[in-house]
């Protein structure tokens, strides 16, 4: 493959139920993996998509700068 099916690098499945249903720290966890992958030229688009579309966001992504 030499392009992405999705527009942006973030799973779909932060949307799932099972994701939602994770212990609090395994979710913190996770978040903190997929800010750290997200790269500087889309990082502001998917901070704006997530915080727009998912409640209960950590404290951290919630406050987090595009840099």
């Amino acid at each position: 493959m030499k392009t992405r099916l999705l527009r942006y690098p973030l799973s779909y499945m932060i949307y799932s139920a099972a994701f939602d249903n994770l212990p609090e720290k395994a979710r913190d966890l996770v978040y903190q993996r997929l800010y750290a992958r997200l790269q500087a030229g889309n990082r502001a688009d998917v901070l704006e998509i997530v915080r727009q579309t998912k409640s209960g966001l950590p404290a951290f992504w919630r406050d987090a700068q595009a840099r």
